[in-house]
């Protein structure tokens, strides 16, 4: 019985492809801290903030938000300097540091409360507590994650004070974590923004060197939590860690070879900022980024898809997974918008893997003596002109042959192994370019190459048009095809040029298109009408040679949309399961 193929061992030499660089498992003692290569005239002022940004800060003294923002406090009816405010204190606060306005909501005040003031030095171990520090950690960051600007104030000013001439170096240090942590998941307002800023470059100019990195490491995430949002799902433990050690997080991706890199990143990165990160890992020319993607997947009874919107926090994913099924889902680069250039394309390797991906799973539906040239061609790929070993076919054959096909085939797997040996004895001598470009034109003619499919109801069309409910819209570079789901009936083919212009609400897509001299509507039903609708702008710039955007959306409401994985694209069983 052939058991089911797994994506770790459904292509057996990635290393052979020049283009991908392979990474073993990397240990978290591994990881470098952030700082430990960097000289130290590599400040805040070089590492995070642009001269100009340091010019704009340096006019927004912290001192003058205290005293517009801070209440007054007095000591047996004497008011109690500023600066005494501002400095460290190991007693509990009564009531907060900054005024809360009467216009504030009963949600606010009570966030507010719920503070309490002994998280922070319960963490600092100033405060005698049952709970452990990982417990305090989470109950600030909840705080902060879900709370009003105002209230994310609060925090970092008391974070200022516990910091600010604090004499005892292991509660320094331990309120100097906690306030990188608070830095990369959640941030200030705009009314302290630069405020904080100003008084973080001051500490970093003026302390010792290793308070000098951790103000550094505040400002950098501070300024890249602000560009890249607030953080919606809690840090994992090991990512806290990570961060109270000034290092990134290891994140694997994964690629249809089945090699996987390990990428460093940080609490704040989205997918935009990984997928650069890889484009240039891999040394892929500027023009080919907007071609590729970055998916979420999950296998488990059905193997699910999801592109990953660009601004998409890459941690909150990973996060995510820890709370549903974290060996089930992966992160997988594969090439969004899809057109072949001919053998000499720079990203040749990932077309052929796509292409073969697709073949093997059924997605393209290939019959006859092809499936057989491509298995032979697809062996020869991956062993190139040498003796297949006995028994290496017989216990890999779903590798290379459609699982659906050999269900239909009338020829049993051994004929179906001495035909694949046969073909492979057959071919010439090629490069490995050659052969993957032959691959790729074999299966070009094919109406689903390079297709990317999307499950819709349809809902309603004008005119006298009608079509089944359940469809399959497959969109690809030369065009936009409507089939049943089950693969077996065309029933729409559309040129762009059809395609006059489409529409999009939450749950339905809209496709206007000429038909015989009238412009005909098809509406649909489906949760990824924008994720089509871009990828179909994508292919006519393309074809019209205007810059593709690379679809970052600044919206916050599309991160938590993705977050709810309802744009997840479900394959139905049969597909091939990709991990162990």
């Amino acid at each position: 019985m052939i058991g089911r193929r797994t994506f770790e061992n459904s292509y057996k030499r990635p290393d052979n492809n020049s283009l991908l660089e392979v990474l073993i498992d990397m240990n978290y003692e591994e990881i470098p801290p952030i700082f430990e290569v960097l000289p130290l005239s590599h400040t805040a002022l070089t590492l995070s903030l642009s001269n100009e940004k340091v010019g704009l800060v340096r006019e927004y003294l912290f001192e003058e938000f205290c005293e517009l923002n801070f209440r007054s406090f007095t000591s047996w009816g004497i008011k109690i300097p500023l600066t005494e405010i501002m400095s460290y204190s190991d007693s509990l606060l009564k009531k907060s540091l900054t005024r809360l306005k009467d216009d504030y909501s009963k949600k606010a005040k009570q966030t507010f409360k719920s503070i309490d003031y002994k998280d922070i030095l319960s963490y600092m171990k100033e405060r005698a507590s049952s709970r452990d520090s990982l417990h305090h950690i989470y109950k600030i960051l909840k705080i902060g994650m879900n709370s009003p600007p105002e209230m994310c104030d609060e925090i970092f000013c008391q974070l200022v004070k516990q910091t600010n001439n604090n004499s005892k170096p292991k509660s320094a240090n331990r309120a100097w974590k906690l306030f990188g942590i608070c830095s990369g998941v959640f941030g200030p307002s705009g009314r302290l923004r630069l405020s904080l800023l100003n008084h973080l470059v001051s500490i970093e100019e003026s302390e010792s060197v290793q308070i000098a990195q951790r103000a550094c490491f505040c400002i950098s995430r501070l300024e890249r939590t602000y560009e890249n949002g607030t953080r919606l799902s809690l840090p994992t433990e090991q990512e806290i860690k990570c961060m109270k050690a000034m290092k990134p997080f290891p994140v694997k991706v994964y690629t249809l070879s089945g090699s996987s890199m390990i990428m460093l990143l940080e609490s704040f990165d989205n997918a935009n900022d990984l997928k650069i990160a890889i484009v240039q890992k891999l040394k892929i020319s500027v023009n080919k980024f907007p071609l590729f993607g970055l998916y979420e997947i999950f296998e488990e009874e059905e193997y699910e898809e999801r592109y990953i919107q660009e601004n998409e926090l890459i941690m909150d994913l990973v996060s995510s997974w820890q709370a549903k099924s974290p060996g089930n889902f992966k992160l997988l680069l594969k090439i969004r918008l899809f057109i072949y250039q001919g053998p000499k394309d720079q990203i040749l390797p990932f077309i052929f893997m796509q292409t073969a991906f697709d073949v093997i799973r059924g997605t393209i539906v290939i019959t006859g003596k092809t499936v057989v040239q491509l298995a032979a061609l697809k062996l020869y790929i991956e062993m190139g002109k040498s003796k297949i070993l006995d028994g290496y076919l017989a216990n890999n054959l779903i590798y290379y042959i459609p699982s659906a096909y050999m269900k239909s085939s009338q020829l049993s797997n051994d004929e179906l192994i001495e035909r694949i040996l046969k073909k492979y004895n057959q071919l010439g001598e090629m490069t490995k370019s050659q052969s993957q470009a032959k691959y790729v034109e074999m299966v070009s003619s094919c109406p689903l190459f390079g297709s990317c499919i999307f499950y819709v109801t349809f809902q309603e069309a004008s005119g006298n048009y009608t079509l089944p409910k359940d469809l399959m819209l497959c969109v690809s570079y030369k065009q936009v095809m409507i089939y049943t789901r089950n693969y077996r009936s065309e029933l729409m083919r559309l040129e762009y040029s059809e395609i006059s212009s489409w529409g999009v609400s939450t749950d339905r897509l809209a496709l206007f298109v000429a038909k015989n001299g009238y412009q005909v509507q098809f509406l649909f039903k489906t949760l990824q009408g924008r994720v089509i609708t871009n990828l179909m702008q994508g292919y006519v710039n393309l074809k019209t040679s205007r810059p593709v955007a690379h679809g970052y959306d600044n919206d916050p409401q599309t991160r938590k949309i993705g977050l709810s994985r309802d744009l997840a694209i479900k394959f139905p069983a049969l597909a091939m399961k990709l991990f162990k």
